[in-house]
């Protein structure tokens, strides 16, 4: 049993307990870019636009109020991208 563990390798477990720090940094970046540019992306329905989350399969649909830009939804890939309309 212990052979088994270490074949897994030192660095993976690491990688698996850094990986919510690495998709909150990925959802920050992209809020960045939004917020420098936030008609990047083409408007999907209504006013909403939908910016992916790079490496991830994730979006985040948002809207842009005046200069307040609203989050609306970040949700993964494989939902239904309908979803997000009871949020409206």
């Amino acid at each position: 049993m212990c052979e088994r563990k270490s074949s897994l390798g030192l660095g993976r477990g690491v990688a698996v307990r850094n990986l919510g720090k690495r998709f909150a940094a990925a959802v920050e970046r992209r809020l960045e870019v939004i917020a420098g540019d936030p008609e990047r992306w083409p408007i999907e329905e209504q006013d909403v636009r939908a910016a992916k989350v790079p490496r991830w399969k994730f979006v985040i649909d948002y809207r842009v109020v005046s200069d307040i830009i609203v989050v609306i939804a970040r949700f993964h890939t494989s939902r239904d991208p309908q979803d997000w309309k009871d949020r409206v």
